[in-house]
């Protein structure tokens, strides 16, 4: 992690502010003890494993086991596809006797990168 960090900083010139990776791999991090058997990420009774070399760390369901990333979130923003929509109804089921409303909203949204380099991924992490 702190590899890529520092490829951020110098390659990117970013400034990483952020640690993503699967839950298998923050449990492992969490779990990990010195020979004499002391948790190195703190003991199990503080807080849950929730940063690492000062940047936070997000769990995601989306990167594979043993893979993640380190980013600088200042080069990245949500950028609008479409317009939002919304649709009101009360003719599902018994809704118009109950008097209550359907609400469905939908939006089309992407992620713009606007400095690939603020983005370094990480591999061959172990769980």
């Amino acid at each position: 992690v702190l590899k890529a960090i520092v490829k951020g900083r110098v390659t990117g010139r970013t400034r990483p502010n952020l640690v993503v990776m699967p839950l298998t791999n923050v449990a492992y991090l969490a779990m990990t003890r010195t020979p004499d058997g002391i948790y190195i990420m703190g003991p199990p009774t503080d807080a849950p494993l929730s940063r690492i070399w000062g940047l936070p760390i997000i769990q995601s369901e989306a990167l594979a086991d043993d893979t993640g990333m380190v980013i600088d979130t200042d080069y990245m923003k949500i950028r609008m596809r479409k317009d939002m929509t919304i649709a009101v109804s009360d003719s599902h089921a018994e809704y118009f006797a109950q008097n209550t409303l359907g609400i469905r909203a939908h939006i089309r949204a992407g992620l713009q990168v606007d400095r690939p380099k603020a983005i370094v991924k990480l591999t061959g992490l172990r769980h």
